[in-house]
This record gives C-alpha cells, sequence and structure tokens, in this order.
C-alpha cells in the first residue's frame, strides 16, 4: 500500500524558505520530468515533499540520447511555470538535469540548429538560463519514469518520493559545476556559418510598399496565391506599425487586407511591365504606346491601368467592366490563374479563362492558362491515360498436357443452386442451406467436365461423389480445388 502525504509541509513548524526543484530525465523510450518542493523550517529542518511528474513517450523518429534529454527539460520548464502558479510564496526554483549537452545547449549563447534552438528559446522563456544545474544520474529520479518502473519497485524508493539526499543538506553541499564548454555533441548542433541579415526601411514616401513589394517578398518562394497574399499582409501591416500609421492588432488577417495586398502586387507589376503606358497617362505627352490604342488603357484612381471594353453601360461592378491589364510572363500571374483554375473546380481552360476576366485582362490569356492548366496535377491524374492490360502468361503444363480425360491431372468444385424435380415435385436449392447441389470434376487438359449430383456440400456427400467419380473414371493423379473447408474436412 503507498501511502502519499496530502500536506506539503510539516505541522507544527513555520516555514522560513520554499523552494521548489525539478528533475528531468530522457531514455531511448521516455523522457520525464518530477518536482519536488523544498521548505525549510526555523528550526533549520529540511523537509521535501513529491508535487507533481510528467512523462511522454519518445518520438518515433529517431532522435539522440541528448535530444531527448533536451526534450525531457522542456517539459520540466512546462511543468514548473503551471506548479509555480498555484503555489504561492515561492522564494526559488531550480532546475537539474544530468546531461551536460542538454545543459550547454540552455546556458550558451551559441546559434543552434533548428531543432534545439527553438525548444532552447522556449525553455529559456519559461525559466532563467542560470537556475539550470548538473546533478549526477544515480542522484536523479526522473531515472525512474523515463525507464519505467512497476508501482511495486517505486514503494521502497526514497529517492522518487523524497527526492536526492543533497537537498535536505546545505546549499553549500549541492553539486556545481561551474563550466560549461562544448562538448562533441553539443558542437555537432551549432550553426557555423551565421549569414547576417540586415533590413532597413528608410523611405518615408507612401508609395514605398507599392514600388519594393516585389523586392521585400518573392513570389517564387510561395506555391499558392492565397499564401502568397497573407504574408504580403502581414508585411504591409509590420510596415505601417513601425511607421506608427496604426495601434490596432487584429489576430487574424482581416478580407479588406487580403484586398489591398492583392491591389499592391497588380499596381507592382503593372509598373514593371507597362511602365512606358504609366508614365504616358502621369506626364500626358509623347507619342501614344500601341497597347494604350488597343485595349484603351486608362489609370483609375488608384492608379491601376486598366482596359476600357464596351460594358461601361451595364450593371456590372467596376472590376468586371474595366479589367486590370496584366502581363503573361509573370509568375503572380501563375498564381492568380492557378488561383481562378482551383475556383472553378478544375473545369478546363474556356472555363478557367471566362472566370479569370471577371477582373482581369492577360495578354495572351489563353497560352497561360492553357498552360497552367496543363501542369494542374490533378488535372494530370484525372485525365491521364488509362493503364495499358498485362500480357496473358503462357499456360501451365497440366492445361497443355496431351493425356487422356480425368487420368492426369483434375479439378473439383461446386456449383449451383439449381432446381430438380423429385417425384414430380419441384424444389429449389442453395449452396449455403445444404441442399441439393452438383459436384463438379473438370480435366484440366481436355476440359472434359463430370457432374456428379450431391444432397448438400457436406464432407460425407462430397465423398461419396468422389466415389462414385472414382469407380466411373479412374483416380486421377493430381486433384485440385479452392482450399474449401468441405475439401480440407476430407482429408481428414
Amino acid at each position: 500500500m503507498v501511502v502519499v502525504p496530502r500536506c506539503y509541509f510539516v505541522l507544527g513548524k513555520r516555514p522560513e524558505r520554499v523552494e521548489l526543484h525539478g528533475f528531468s530525465d530522457a531514455s531511448e523510450h521516455a523522457y520525464a520530468a518530477v518536482l519536488y518542493l523544498r521548505t525549510r523550517y526555523s528550526d533549520k529542518s529540511v523537509s521535501m515533499r513529491l508535487v507533481a511528474s510528467k512523462t511522454k513517450v519518445a518520438p518515433l523518429k529517431k532522435q539522440t540520447i541528448p535530444q531527448l534529454e533536451l526534450l525531457g527539460a522542456l517539459i520540466l520548464a512546462r511543468l514548473t511555470k503551471v506548479v509555480q502558479g498555484l503555489i504561492s510564496n515561492l522564494n526559488g526554483q531550480f532546475f537539474w538535469v544530468d546531461s551536460m549537452t542538454a545543459l550547454c545547449w540552455i546556458r550558451n549563447d551559441k546559434v543552434w540548429k533548428q531543432y534545439v534552438q527553438h525548444r532552447v528559446d522556449e525553455i529559456r522563456q519559461l525559466s532563467d538560463r542560470e537556475l539550470w544545474r548538473h546533478c549526477s544520474g544515480r542522484l536523479n529520479p526522473a531515472d525512474f519514469p523515463s525507464r519505467g518502473s512497476m508501482a511495486s519497485e517505486l514503494i521502497d524508493q526514497v529517492l522518487w518520493w523524497q527526492g536526492p539526499h543533497f537537498l535536505r543538506e546545505s546549499t553549500t553541499n549541492w553539486p556545481t559545476i561551474e563550466v560549461y564548454d562544448l562538448n562533441h555533441e553539443a558542437q555537432m548542433e551549432m550553426v557555423k556559418n551565421i549569414t547576417p541579415i540586415t533590413l532597413s526601411l528608410v523611405s518615408t514616401s507612401s508609395t514605398f510598399v507599392c514600388q519594393s513589394i516585389k523586392e521585400l517578398i518573392d513570389c517564387k518562394k510561395y506555391g499558392g496565391l492565397n499564401r502568397l497574399l497573407r504574408v504580403t499582409s502581414y508585411v504591409t501591416r509590420f510596415i505601417k506599425k513601425c511607421r506608427k500609421q496604426t495601434n490596432s492588432f487584429e489576430p487574424f488577417i482581416s478580407h479588406s487586407e487580403m484586398n489591398q495586398s492583392e491591389l499592391l502586387w497588380i499596381k507592382s507589376i503593372q509598373r514593371s511591365f507597362f511602365a512606358r503606358e504609366i508614365q504616358y497617362f502621369r506626364s500626358c505627352s509623347g507619342p501614344c504606346p500601341l497597347l494604350v490604342k488597343q485595349y484603351g488603357l486608362f489609370l483609375d484612381n488608384q492608379e491601376v491601368l486598366r482596359c476600357k471594353g464596351r460594358l461601361n453601360n451595364s450593371s456590372l461592378c467596376l472590376l468586371s467592366k474595366n479589367p486590370a491589364i496584366l502581363p503573361h510572363d509573370d509568375y503572380f500571374v501563375k498564381l492568380l490563374v492557378l488561383w481562378a483554375h482551383q475556383n472553378v473546380k478544375h473545369s478546363g481552360v474556356a472555363d478557367t479563362l471566362t472566370y479569370l476576366r471577371e477582373r482581369f485582362w492577360i495578354l495572351k490569356g489563353c497560352q497561360v492558362v492553357r498552360r497552367v492548366v496543363k501542369s494542374c496535377t490533378v488535372c494530370r491524374k484525372l485525365e491521364g491515360p488509362s493503364y495499358s492490360s498485362v500480357t496473358a502468361p503462357d499456360l501451365p503444363n497440366e492445361r497443355v498436357s496431351d493425356q487422356p480425360p480425368f487420368t492426369t491431372h483434375t479439378g473439383v468444385d461446386f456449383a449451383g443452386s439449381l432446381y430438380i424435380s423429385e417425384k414430380n415435385v419441384s424444389e429449389k436449392v442453395y449452396i449455403c442451406l445444404y441442399s441439393n447441389i452438383y459436384g463438379l470434376f473438370t480435366c484440366a487438359s481436355t476440359r472434359a467436365n463430370h457432374l456428379e449430383l450431391t444432397p448438400n456440400m457436406g464432407v460425407d456427400s462430397f465423398l461419396l461423389a468422389i466415389r462414385r467419380f472414382s469407380s466411373r473414371r479412374g483416380l486421377p493423379a493430381t486433384l485440385m480445388c479452392d482450399n474449401a473447408k468441405t475439401f480440407q474436412s476430407s482429408e481428414n
């Protein structure tokens, strides 16, 4: 029987200092964390109480032991964060691990690889790195849950219930290691060549984002239009905050921000491909470009280059009456076509082009749409050629041997159900009901058939059918069947 004290303090004594001590450990199968409450009383006595523990199974993907030790330290930091909010008047907290590699990752200011760096950053956010210390593995109580222990084994384990013995002594007797040098395992996770990244925003022009959005964001890194627009919305929101143009912060991207990001990309692309036409409208001088005459281009109040069609008197919206002109050889246009193709449920070139022209006019649009649709993975799977049939193999030897019927290779099976007439009474029989049925014997070489009427599919009826068959045709060299239960029982 295991008795766990519910009170963390000794009754009748006045606590002077209350500390939270956490231990973590890991093995190939699991990693764990355990917390103890260390209380020093006015009479200089010290008590230790088990507060909480947490164990997790090791990931399916193979991890090194130091990486698992780091995961154990992470759940220890998380568990401590939860417990310290439930216990008042804490005077301190300490974290103990028996892995020098994990301790080196936490305490050093090096830049580690992504897997280690993310977990180290979270540990440092939840705890102070100076509070992490090293203890011997034989003094680490988290070794029991990390390696697995039966309840009967834990009953007599003082280390598990009361923690290591050095915590009952003075702090001068605690294990101390002042040097946390990089060992070989720690250096394996260190980033060797760090590329410095410098970003500067020096322009105060309101059109800065529009002019340089292609320089800030490489759209070729994104495979979908919605993802690109969301990233653009976050970038523009950050720039506005740096310029102190907005103080609001919304956790999600709004529909208006997505539309504004789309407008930024359209204006940026038009300034790259149609600079001559835009300059013509701004200067109102010089020869008229060919595209202006051909498509009736004009600049709207948002400085977007649009085509003037013949639908201005219709009830359509402005975007449909005067679609924005776009080039055919830009990656953003490819993402736009792919987005439209997905919205029309992969219907084809004509439907995709019709959907696009509700808002945009793409030069050589039919070629662009046909190229994107041709490279669509979903369409290629659905419209691809069917699999070719497999060439039939050669017949086995028993099917082509020149032997008399029923002497070499013979197959046996049941067929039915059939109708039989007995004493002018017609009876309908079924296979599953063990009623009247035919036993079918077939010669493998000559394809000759021998029929035997059996009252049911039982073993006795089958044995009698074989006896009648062998009495009339003789015993074959090989008798083949489909391993039905009736045939298997007949062997015994």
